[in-house]
């Protein structure tokens, strides 16, 4: 369940850079609201500090890519090689 929530890198690119852009407004719109209240803003929520693709890159790296490697390793079946391409 929880791989569905963050899933939108192994999507196709279209979908995921969709979704992407989404899931940092979101982010973002805390973050002006943190601004509003003068209340320190967290670090992805600032729309005037976050590089969106590094953000992007950091996400994929350090959670999407370790967890699809979980995911084939549980289930093998969803691997690259079973997609016969």
């Amino acid at each position: 369940l929880h791989t569905a929530d963050i899933a939108n890198p192994m999507k196709p690119w279209d979908l995921c850079e969709f979704l992407a852009d989404r899931c940092l407004e979101e982010f973002f719109a805390q973050g002006d609201q943190e601004k509003a209240l003068g209340i320190p803003v967290q670090m992805l929520n600032d729309r005037d500090k976050v590089n969106r693709p590094n953000s992007q890159v950091g996400f994929i790296e350090f959670v999407i890519s370790p967890l699809a490697e979980k995911m084939v390793i549980i289930l093998p079946e969803l691997g690259y090689s079973a997609l016969n391409v």
